[in-house]
């Protein structure tokens, strides 16, 4: 489990340079449809990996506790991601 962590989307911002237009930057709901695209990719693939490491009858793998803590560290790097493009988005300071 710990070579496959997987990193947060990129901010807002990042996102801009990320997803290419023949005019320019993409901007407003195709950013966030990205957004979505990537959030919904991690979801299933942490949902597959619980259920594979969940199905087997008898003592639970410790990659389960490594995948728990894997998961967790993901969502809190998205978390903080989210937190940080809405408080930029609203001209507020992020610490």
């Amino acid at each position: 489990m710990r070579g496959n962590s997987f990193k947060a989307p990129p901010s807002h911002t990042e996102l801009l340079m990320v997803v290419p237009s023949q005019y320019g930057p993409v901007q407003g709901e195709a950013v966030w449809d990205y957004f979505r695209a990537y959030l919904r990719q991690v979801v299933g693939i942490h949902q597959t990996m619980f259920e594979k490491l969940l199905s087997d009858e008898g003592e639970l793998p410790l990659e389960l506790a490594e995948l728990f803590k894997d998961a967790g560290d993901t969502y809190i790097r998205i978390s903080e991601r989210m937190n940080e493009d809405f408080l930029s988005r609203r001209g507020c300071d992020v610490e």
